[in-house]
Parts: C-alpha cells; structure tokens; sequence
C-alpha cells in the first residue's frame, strides 16, 4: 500500500481533504497556513525576505481587523510548512485547482522537494466552480475521488518548470499573484483598486457589499481580508470616504470621494 502525503492549503480544503483519507492507513496531510499568492516573495527563504513578508502582512492584516493573525500562522510563514519532505517511499500527492492560491503551493512544493515523488490531483478539469475558479474547498467528497482518481505523476520537465516559476516569483517585487488563462501571473498590489472604487456609489454603502461585490464578480479569485486592505488603502488617499472609519472594516461604510 502506498504512503502519501496529501499537499493542501490551510483552511476549508485540509479539512475536505482530511475527510477523504479518514481511515487510510499510511496517507496523511502536509497544510500550507500561509496564503502565498499575495504579499512579498522576494527571497523569501532568507531572514531578511521573510522578515519583510511578515512585515508587510502585518499591516494588511491590521487593516483588514486581524490583528490576531499571528496566532493562526505563527511559525507557518513562507516555505516554513515544506521545510520537511517525504519520505523516500512516500508520493506528494498535490492538490489544486484554477486558483493561485493552490498553483503557488505547487510550484512551492516542485522547488521545495526536487527529490520527491511528485503527484498531482488537479480539480479543474471537474468544472466545479464558479467562471472558471475552481478550488478543493468548493468540491464534494465525489469531486474529490474522483480527481484522486486521475491524478498522475508530474514528469522531469513539469516539475523543473514548476520550481522555475517558483524561482522567478521570489526574485520579483510583485505583492500578488493571479491565476488566469492557465498562467500564475504577478501584479502590483493596486490591481483590484479599479474595479472597488467602480462599487463604491454618491451615497454610503456597507465596505462588505463592495468588497463581496468584487470577489464575486472578479476574473480571478481573491480573498476579502487583501479586498479590505486595499479598501483603508483607497480610504487614506483620499479616494474613498469612510463613515465610522473607526468601525471594523465589515461594519465601515464607504462612498467616493
């Protein structure tokens, strides 16, 4: 019987995943905590990039009301959760979709574990989702084995262009990175600014129903808490007016400046 190590993000998608393997002996699971598809990369193997990625998550955070995030991925940042790899004998088996958050994980784990047994269990194919965005955390334990069912090796070339990729976006000052026409591709943080301040109306209106108005609609997935920081970004140009600005970011209203 083979060992695996099931490669998840933190969060919704570890726990499908730890229901689909309940009861297997020999299979477990590897949670990446940090959300590695947005904030600094830049050498972020050394102090010194690691120091300015919790840097720069720290504010977002705080600007998003989460300052107790350090709690949550204390001693999980960067490549902290890959820092141990399989077994010899143990196939990686990684889990992803259409999303950066999973693709980033993967090119993670390809330059993390050159050694490794590389598989792949890829729910895109399935079409579940919404436009296109499909993730682990939106599938049913039937989507699941059923993309377990397919999963497949990673062949030499796959996984050096993987772990390339995963070079190239440490070596770049992008703050995000998306995931569109089959690319993860890196932009200035400001990228969703645009389509907020186009949400943002004469009169005021709750921050939450901007910010889920983008995540719904956007071509790509994004999470709330990078919305909401990039909405006290908006806020402290001057570009957006915030009622009870002293309120929590979900209770905060907001219209244009």
């Amino acid at each position: 019987m083979a060992r695996i190590t099931h490669i998840t993000m933190d969060g919704t998608a570890a726990e499908c995943i730890e229901a689909l393997i309940v009861g297997r002996p020999g299979e477990r699971q590897t949670i990446v905590r940090d959300c590695l598809s947005y904030g600094p990369l830049r050498e972020v193997d050394t102090t010194a990039g690691l120091a300015a990625r919790v840097a720069w998550l720290d504010v977002m955070f705080e600007a998003a009301n989460c300052e107790a995030w350090g709690e949550h991925i204390e001693g999980h940042l960067g490549l902290t959760d890959l820092a141990q790899a399989p077994e010899p004998d143990e196939i990686a088996m990684i889990w992803t979709g259409a999303n950066a958050m999973e693709q980033t994980i993967l090119r993670a784990a390809c330059h993390a574990w050159p050694q490794a047994q590389l598989w792949i269990s890829d729910v895109a194919p399935l079409g579940v989702g919404f436009e296109g965005r499909s993730a682990v955390a939106v599938c049913t334990q039937d989507n699941l084995r059923q993309a377990e069912a397919q999963a497949r090796p990673l062949t030499g070339a796959e996984r050096e262009g993987l772990a390339a990729e995963w070079r190239a976006l440490t070596s770049d000052g992008h703050m995000l990175r998306l995931y569109q026409d089959g690319a993860l591709k890196g932009y200035d943080e400001s990228y969703f600014d645009e389509a907020l301040l186009a949400q943002c109306e004469p009169t005021f209106k709750r921050t939450i129903h901007v910010v889920g108005h983008v995540m719904g609609y956007a071509a790509a997935s994004i999470g709330d808490t990078f919305l909401f920081y990039r909405m006290r970004a908006l806020i402290a140009r001057g570009l957006v007016e915030a009622e009870n600005a002293a309120a929590g970011i979900r209770e905060m209203r907001v219209r244009r400046g």
